[in-house]
């Protein structure tokens, strides 16, 4: 590890400096370098969501280019030590990252140009129940990643993942025809029956009716936003993440449950048949969301949906295509 300064040691002659080699040797070839830096920083974080504020353990990476060719290396302990008193005293925020990253480049003046922080964690968030007055936790995966050049502003990005079922069109329409043909069987006779003679039928347990198949899949977001975005979203440091997290699962339609009653259970298979999608309609709905958005700059969204027919998974994905954005 980099030291943060040329430090001392006392001796009994007096203070003695200790050596600083990122200083003071040249590196072998001389060559700038686009990012150096550290990442899986253990650290505790304060976030303040809808009025509380959590406590949540995070993994931290910091960089900042190594631009002067003739240094031997940056100075790494002072990353460490700038995100710990940053982040003891402040809650997460866009202006946190900010300030972070500025101070970065200010403490590595004459070396580096651009510097950058992701910041990963687990974000619980209360979820009630479809139909019942029941409620229960789920914990969606955030990264944060802010990145700045010197002289330029800041470049703001949010990653998260949610879970939700997809049930199969081609399976659904294949179970209706069993359906279909199953009912032709069982009243080929040609017989006049009733309303009540149906409804036997289809609830006996002796009728045999086929269900499409489902899937548990995800879908996986990254967008840009300006700070703007975030500071209209509410007052806390990341009151912009739920409502984030609400558009995506609005937007699929059946996102999996916590906690669940069996009338919640028969209203998520409602919806399941109310919303057949293969990954390229999941896709395509996630894009549609995020276009509604005039607060989204550019958007990455990854779908895979983790079949039960097949041993491998489908997956589609999609950027909004703007110029110097992300791509495929």
């Amino acid at each position: 590890m980099h030291s943060v300064e040329p430090t001392k040691r006392t001796s009994s002659t007096g203070p003695v400096a200790l050596p600083d080699v990122s200083i003071e040797l040249k590196p072998e070839f001389r060559a700038a370098l686009s990012r150096v830096g550290m990442r899986s920083i253990e650290m505790p974080i304060r976030a303040q969501v809808g009025g509380e504020e959590l406590r949540l353990s995070a993994r931290l990476e910091a960089y900042v280019s190594l631009d002067a060719p003739d240094s031997k290396g940056i100075h790494m302990s002072r990353l460490y030590l700038e995100i710990k008193n940053k982040l003891e005293r402040e809650v997460l925020s866009v202006k946190t990252c900010r300030d972070l990253i500025a101070k970065f480049l200010e403490t590595h003046e004459g070396l580096s140009l651009t510097s950058e922080i992701l910041i990963r964690f687990d974000l619980p968030l209360k979820r009630k129940a479809l139909v019942s007055d029941t409620y229960g936790y789920r914990l969606y995966p955030v990264t944060l990643r802010a990145f700045a050049k010197k002289g330029e502003g800041l470049r703001f990005e949010v990653t998260t993942e949610i879970l939700y079922s997809s049930t199969c069109p081609c399976s659904a329409a294949l179970a209706r025809e069993l359906i279909r043909e199953e009912f032709k069987r069982s009243f080929a006779d040609g017989a006049q029956f009733s309303a009540q003679d149906f409804e036997k039928w289809l609830m006996s347990a002796d009728t045999e009716l086929p269900t499409p198949h489902a899937q548990r899949s995800l879908a996986r977001v990254k967008v840009c936003m300006p700070e703007s975005a975030f500071e209209a979203a509410g007052p806390g440091g990341l009151d912009f993440l739920p409502q984030f997290i609400d558009l995506l699962e609005l937007a699929v339609g059946t996102p999996v449950q916590a906690a669940v009653k069996r009338v919640d259970e028969q209203e998520f298979a409602r919806l399941n048949g109310e919303n057949l999608m293969f990954c390229e309609d999941a896709a395509r709905k996630l894009r549609f969301a995020l276009e509604s958005s005039p607060h989204i700059l550019d958007y990455d969204v990854y779908v895979e949906h983790q079949e039960s027919l097949h041993p491998h998974d489908a997956v589609s994905r999609v950027v909004k295509g703007v110029l110097g954005g992300f791509s495929v």
